[in-house]
């Protein structure tokens, strides 16, 4: 089970029939930024799209949106992947720096936001505001450098339906330290990741350093502690676990149809049940209603 899992090969149930992957709807989010806009009197926006896979179609789901409330689009942008980053970077300057319009909407993938915004920066784009959809933000780590290096830059920030220091994830951080698992390779391999900690393995050292190219630290004790200090405080400041979220709601979903199947059809109880492969939330709303889980009435999640 996955959250966020974008690409539509993955829908293929023949190729993939055990991989469920839960996919919230831009629906929600571009109504959000269309009501804003409007409040604002801002009528005349540009859109760019760093989609790919099932997020291709933000731009047009924003776009039908925005008609609704009487803003009009000057121009949208699709990033192309198979154009290298001098290439796109040229044609995104060329279209922005000839619009007329001070308002421009970015959706799409966060990582591909956090190099966008890097290169605005750079372009000196300094009469242009830009806002970042949800799929486009990462609070707590694009809200860091964006704060220092642009101004004119407005996040939208999905509500965290999870509390962020639950006691599972205190315990799971009193856990994660190098001294406790020296054998642990996924904490070795982050530690690698975020701090550039040389690995134990000098062969493993060898072919980073071939394929990457990037110089490596030998960390010790007191270097090892802060990396996984800052490792946990990223861990903090990150959004709601959404993977926890998906196999939560997917598996409540399926325990709620079993039950309603045995109170429409005691007699089949034992009997084997094919489900639809897509789930509405009002439906889910239901079932969590008891919980600490937040479902705005606007949001659905599918299962493909």
């Amino acid at each position: 089970v996955s959250f966020g899992a974008s690409d539509p090969s993955l829908s293929d149930r023949v190729a993939f029939p055990y991989f469920f992957r839960t996919l919230q709807s831009f629906h929600g989010s571009a109504l959000a930024i269309s009501k804003l806009l409007k409040h604002f009197g801002w009528t005349w926006v540009g859109i760019i799209g760093l989609n790919e896979g099932d997020m291709a179609d933000e731009p047009q789901v924003l776009t039908d949106y925005l008609s609704r409330d009487g803003i009009c689009v000057e121009f949208t942008f699709n990033a192309n992947r198979y154009l290298t980053h001098r290439t796109e970077g040229n044609r995104m300057d060329k279209i922005i720096r000839k619009s007329t319009t001070h308002i421009i909407i970015v959706c799409g993938k966060s990582i591909k936001a956090i190099a966008f915004v890097y290169c605005i920066h750079y372009l000196h784009m300094q009469d242009k505001t830009f806002i970042l959809s949800p799929s486009a933000s990462v609070i707590g780590i694009t809200e860091k450098f964006t704060s220092a290096i642009y101004d004119d830059i407005l996040i939208f920030e999905p509500y965290p339906v999870y509390p962020r220091e639950t006691h599972e994830i205190i315990e799971f951080i009193n856990r994660t330290d190098p001294s406790k698992d020296p054998n642990d390779t996924l904490l070795e391999n982050i530690m690698w990741t975020v701090c550039k900690c040389l690995s134990k393995d000098p062969h493993k050292n060898k072919v980073y350093k071939s394929i990457f190219g990037t110089r490596y630290k030998e960390c010790d004790g007191k270097e090892a502690t802060e990396c996984v200090s800052n490792i946990i405080s990223s861990l903090l400041a990150a959004l709601s676990p959404n993977v926890h979220l998906a196999v939560n709601i997917m598996s409540q979903a399926i325990h709620e149809m079993h039950t309603s199947l045995r109170e429409q059809s005691p007699e089949r109880d034992r009997e084997a049940h094919r489900y639809q492969y897509q789930v509405n939330i009002p439906y889910l709303a239901v079932i969590l209603k008891n919980t600490d889980i937040y479902l705005g009435k606007t949001t659905v999640y599918r299962f493909f």
